[in-house]
């Protein structure tokens, strides 16, 4: 387990990341907009959304930006076809949100890993090379379903994956708690692995808060939702001087540069997807 980039205190190095890429295209177009701006420098990806496509199409001229699959089992229709998956599905054939199973079946987590995997196939078969994982609604930092992302990072070798949220402010007696529960699972889901993550993650309105307060922290990502009618102070504070003040303090990095020296040819170019396998 190691959190990536141990830097000197000052240089905390600060990834923006975009999340719900393809979800539709106002989603797609403020994304856009900030990553052209230098605004946000990452974003994952919903491989199963309505807009998919034009995502791809909008975000292959960002090359700055770099691109993950915002794995989703909570909302829109599966790219696959599995009895499996039913559990999981409304009346009409779309996943349900939220995911509230406790103990998902063998058969269910396989036809899960088969889900993901079909989604992280088709942003690969799109011309981009994943960079990270994470998930629509964080569903992936529930400890049941840490097989199935292991799983996926081998077989696609993705060694980059989002932690749970563990900077919050203000830290109350329920946050304390929660941070604990958190630090567990966290280390949990990188046992044995040799994932990298940032050394936080937080949302924008709590970074603003406790941003002075970081200290010698190496690598935060901070979770952004542009285009999205529920966080349209997002897009604002992305834009405003007092941001841009607070992100004089940071090194601002993306997906691609996080755990490795920066290199200015990677800034320039998203290498094609390696050949892909079948799901075993």
């Amino acid at each position: 387990m190691r959190p990536a980039g141990a830097v000197a205190r000052g240089e905390t190095e600060l990834i923006v990341n975009a999340d719900d890429l393809g979800k539709n295209a106002e989603v797609n177009a403020a994304v856009a907009a900030l990553a052209e701006a230098g605004l946000v420098t990452s974003a994952t990806i919903l491989a199963n959304a309505p807009a998919f496509e034009q995502a791809v199409a909008v975000m292959s001229k960002l090359r700055r930006c770099s691109i993950g699959v915002h794995l989703n089992n909570t909302e829109f229709a599966p790219l696959t076809r599995s009895a499996a998956l039913r559990p999981m599905l409304d009346s009409r054939g779309c996943f349900r949100d939220p995911f509230s199973i406790a103990l998902p079946s063998p058969a269910l987590l396989d036809a899960l890993y088969r889900e993901w995997s079909a989604q992280i196939r088709r942003v690969c078969r799109a011309g981009i090379r994943p960079t990270h994982l994470d998930s629509h609604n964080h569903v992936h930092a529930r400890p049941v379903l840490y097989p199935v992302i292991r799983r996926l990072q081998r077989e696609f070798g993705i060694d980059k994956v989002r932690r749970g949220k563990n900077l919050y402010a203000p830290v109350g007696a329920y946050t304390r708690g929660v941070l604990v529960w958190r630090r567990l699972c966290h280390a949990a889901l990188l046992a044995g692995t040799a994932s990298v993550t940032t050394a936080g993650f937080t949302d924008l309105p709590a970074f603003c808060r406790l941003w002075e307060r970081l200290g010698a922290c190496p690598s935060v990502e901070i979770m952004v939702h542009p285009g999205h009618p529920g966080y349209r102070s997002d897009e604002a504070v992305l834009r405003s001087d007092h941001w841009r003040g607070i992100a004089a303090h940071f090194r601002l990095i993306n997906y691609r540069q996080l755990g490795a020296a920066p290199i200015a040819a990677e800034l320039d170019e998203r290498p094609a997807c390696p050949a892909i396998s079948n799901p075993r």
